[in-house]
């Protein structure tokens, strides 16, 4: 039986020589309308495009296997209508191009990303300059070999003994090993990865923090980022006084509570002001810490 299409997935299917991006849910059909897409590329006689022609990439290695068999079904279906059909020219030309695509769907490119690129590097290793018998080493050999890496720029890191080597370990080391070090690195390191460049992303980073002057701090990415979440840090706070009063009967806590609203919400006015300024937002620290310790004091007292 012929699948009924609605127009959003029929033009999915029809749609050429355009990038098409499709949005839907699970289980609304993707999968089906790919299939129906790549059959009817490979069907079009008037231009014709071979099954091994197509990169077709998925997730995981079993959703690889469930496309080429999904593939391989549609196409014999087709081989079966098209053999119903009246003898002519036209059908035979049909049925050998559906054959031979069916032959070919054992070497098309239906695969993961990551085997796609393990196929280029094995194809064409001499133009790249490595070795074709590489292999994919797994996370735990991975994480090993970053961790013995990690610990040997530590140590010639440790001989040369520069002083911002000795600040870096006293803002980020932890107890008295490197482990946290190591992991820190580690950690960066696969995050660049997730980046097209990532030696370009990381010096973009430390770029980012070349900073002479409070005006430069106010105006650095990271720091509207740090704004932006402290607002919303402080707006939530403002309901800190109706959260003391439900669970605490005290008037004196409600009203130490009532004024440390008053000052949070005159720091939120220093933030959302159009003339904020680093030096006034640290000046006004002093102040909510004396509130924070007014509070949490009295905590600790009841």
């Amino acid at each position: 039986m012929e699948m009924k299409w609605t127009p959003e997935q029929q033009k999915v299917i029809e749609t050429r020589n355009a990038n098409v991006l499709v949005s839907a849910a699970a289980g609304s059909g993707k999968t089906a309308v790919l299939v129906a897409r790549i059959l009817s590329m490979i069907t079009d006689l008037e231009h014709p495009v071979s099954i091994d022609e197509l990169l077709i990439v998925t997730f995981t290695r079993a959703a690889a296997g469930e496309m080429r068999e999904r593939i391989r079904l549609a196409i014999e279906a087709r081989i079966e209508e098209e053999e119903k059909q009246e003898d002519s020219p036209k059908k035979d030309q049909m049925l050998e191009h559906l054959r031979k695509q069916n032959t070919l769907l054992h070497h098309a490119l239906i695969t993961t990303i990551d085997s796609f690129c393990a196929y280029i590097v094995r194809n064409y290793f001499h133009l790249i300059d490595l070795d074709p018998s590489f292999r994919v080493g797994e996370e735990g050999e991975l994480r090993m070999l970053q961790g013995d890496v990690a610990e040997r720029i530590l140590s010639e890191a440790y001989e040369e003994g520069s002083e911002e080597f000795h600040e870096f370990v006293e803002a980020f080391s932890t107890g008295r090993s490197d482990d946290g070090l190591v992991e820190l690195i580690r950690k960066l390191y696969i995050f660049s990865t997730s980046y097209p460049y990532p030696k370009e992303w990381l010096v973009s980073c430390k770029d980012a923090y070349q900073i002479s002057s409070v005006k430069e701090v106010e105006q650095a990415p990271w720091m509207q980022l740090l704004k932006s979440d402290i607002e919303k840090n402080l707006e939530e706070i403002r309901t800190l006084p109706h959260v003391f009063d439900l669970h605490y009967e005290d008037q004196v806590l409600t009203v130490r509570c009532t004024g440390a609203r008053h000052n949070l919400i005159r720091l939120l006015n220093y933030l959302q002001s159009q003339d904020i300024t680093f030096g006034q937002v640290s000046s006004e620290l002093p102040t909510l810490n004396d509130v924070f310790l007014e509070i949490t004091g009295k905590q600790l007292r009841d």
